[in-house]
């Protein structure tokens, strides 16, 4: 196998990881999650987040450049109706 036919298996590898890698896997809710009345770490909470996943990476597009871009997945659980005004703070910059 000479270097070329290398790079071309290790580009295919990386490329197909990284599809497969893309669909966020938030799993199956408990029913412990289902029941609880409280959030055990602090049982005066309103809401709380319970999966959070962050994704970051650059894209590049012509005429723009290179922009960072970052996905968040999150699960949260609410506790009562005061937990509907819970947003995480995310903050963001434009690139244009």
């Amino acid at each position: 196998m000479n270097l070329k036919n290398i790079f071309l298996a290790f580009t295919v590898m990386m490329i197909t990881g990284s599809i497969n890698a893309q669909e966020p896997k938030f799993g199956k809710v408990s029913k412990k999650e289902l029941q609880e009345k409280y959030y055990p770490g602090d049982s005066t909470a309103d809401a709380a987040v319970l999966y959070k996943k962050r994704k970051t990476y650059y894209n590049y597009h012509n005429g723009t450049g290179w922009l960072l871009i970052t996905e968040v997945f999150e699960r949260m659980k609410l506790y009562n109706k005061d937990g509907f005004d819970f947003r995480p703070m995310l903050t963001w910059q434009s690139a244009t």
